[in-house]
């Protein structure tokens, strides 16, 4: 209990010396992207606000590309997100971004309920 209390109180701290975001890149789906040969935690710089997802792909589906990484706000925006512009004929850029640690691996609204009930754990164990 005093190890989850430690790791609670300087988490905070971690943060403020940059995000850690998945970092993967596959052809073929986020599955494969996820999967333990081709996926990664990357430390980003200080100057990196966000995590980012981005699935880019053709019209006609002979192309796609599954990203994890992380990067300034501006890659939030199709123009300047290095993933998008490959374009190769017709083609779509679906870009998520967040701003929480390792928040790309899944939905912001998961990440957001497991910080609320860390925090939770945290007060009923400093009233013990």
């Amino acid at each position: 209990m005093k190890l989850l209390l430690i790791y609670l109180l300087v988490l905070p701290i971690s943060c403020a010396f940059g995000l850690t975001c998945h970092k993967c890149s596959s052809t073929k789906s986020w599955e494969d992207c996820d999967s333990a040969s081709r996926s990664s935690t990357k430390s980003c710089t200080v100057s990196d606000a966000v995590c980012y997802k981005v699935h880019y792909f053709t019209k006609d589906k002979t192309i796609n590309q599954y990203t994890k990484s992380c990067g300034p706000k501006s890659y939030c925006e199709k123009e300047a997100n290095p993933s998008c512009k490959t374009h190769l004929g017709e083609s779509e850029c679906e870009i998520k971004c967040c701003e929480e640690n390792m928040c790309n691996a899944g939905s912001v609204t998961v990440s957001g309920i497991i910080v609320a009930a860390s925090a939770f754990v945290a007060m009923v164990l400093l009233k013990k």
